[in-house]
């Protein structure tokens, strides 16, 4: 469960399934009367705690999106990673609903009067996230964040759009997003305690003191959401978009493979100052062009012009060298605080954050079913 499935739509096709959603759309051709163009918009179902998911049924098609791992929660700090829960909880949905069921199936169809060929049947994965959680200790989190935004995601660099959150991708494909789990938690305990609905009246004092206090525990931890979120566009070129292609650890491989910063891999880096030289060294470049490199570094971090007199290729092969043996990007503009030394040594202590980790007051799926 340290990787888990944090957003999940599934879609299947039915061949006659009943209209569901609030609001259908039908344009007729006037000539002829004949319906041209059909939309039904689907409706939100509501869960306890204030969660919802998504339904929507065409007549043809019936889509559930949502995260399932918040289902019925008050929180969403850990979830399942078992592709078949996830639909477990989809189908007890829909069958309340009254709608077809997601279901893997195979139908022999017939070709010609050579026997049949088995088709598969079954619901299709058109977007998926899935996340783990860091631990970088008290205040952390913000350092791990700053140093991440002066690093590249493949050849894409990683954006700052609020304080605590840092991203790179499209979210079509795939995107990756990082971002402190404290703030984010203690937003929603303050929708709880404004509550006015006559449904949330009774429980908004317990919710909002939960969410508190778990909050304060992820600001006191400096927990960070990783998050790979997988779009459309990529799961239509990957087997991923079957379920049953799903083992015990898929979720936790496509988080792996998707989630690697490009310049991260070559390890952080305790002090600017006197590390790249040794890196370099060790890594066979010579003494010669190891000293022009750190110097190159040195004006970079200070913000200067650190390619005065470099042709395009000596360019090139600094950037690649620094890249791939200290984890320095410098096609990008140097980040002051993102680079500073001592922030350095507090990154290397990022860690997953696992079960045992968690307080015992923390309300756990299996106890909250029970309950």
């Amino acid at each position: 469960m340290s990787v888990f499935i944090d957003w999940l739509r599934v879609v299947q096709t039915h061949a006659d399934c009943p209209v569901w959603g609030s609001t259908r759309r039908i344009e007729f051709d006037l000539e002829t009367g004949a319906v041209a163009w059909e939309a039904v918009r689907g409706e939100t179902v509501a869960g306890s705690w204030d969660t919802s998911l998504y339904v929507r049924s065409t007549g043809s098609e019936v889509s559930v999106s949502g995260n399932p791992s918040k289902w019925g929660r008050l929180d969403n700090l850990v979830g399942s990673s078992s592709m078949a829960e996830c639909l477990a909880l989809y189908n007890a949905v829909l069958r309340g609903l009254g709608l077809p069921l997601f279901e893997l199936r195979c139908v022999v169809g017939t070709i010609g009067a050579f026997g049949g060929e088995r088709l598969r049947v079954g619901p299709l994965i058109s977007q998926l996230h899935v996340t783990r959680n860091l631990i970088c200790g008290a205040g952390g989190d913000r350092a791990f964040l700053d140093w991440l935004s002066a690093q590249c995601y493949g050849r894409l660099p990683y954006k700052r759009p609020f304080d605590t959150t840092v991203l790179a991708g499209q979210v079509s494909r795939r995107q990756h997003e990082l971002y402190s789990k404290g703030p984010e938690i203690r937003a929603h305990a303050l929708k709880w305690r404004r509550a006015r609905a006559p449904e949330k009246l009774e429980v908004k004092d317990e919710a909002a003191a939960y969410l508190a206090q778990l909050a304060q525990w992820c600001e006191d931890n400096g927990v960070v959401r990783d998050e790979v979120k997988l779009g459309r566009k990529w799961l239509n070129e990957s087997p991923y978009r079957y379920p049953e292609n799903w083992q015990k650890e898929t979720a936790e491989t496509l988080h792996r493979v998707n989630s690697e910063v490009a310049t991260m891999n070559a390890g952080a880096l305790s002090d600017y100052g006197s590390d790249v030289r040794a890196k370099l060294l060790a890594a066979g470049v010579s003494e010669r062009q190891a000293g022009l490199m750190a110097n190159a570094v040195s004006a970079w971090l200070s913000g200067q012009v650190w390619d005065v007199g470099l042709g395009r290729s000596q360019r090139y092969s600094y950037c690649k060298a620094l890249r791939e043996h200290c984890g320095l990007d410098l096609r990008r503009p140097s980040n002051v605080r993102a680079l500073a030394t001592c922030v350095k040594p507090r990154v290397l202590e990022a860690r997953e954050l696992e079960l045992t980790d968690l307080p015992d007051w923390y309300r756990w799926p299996q106890r909250q079913e029970a309950a």
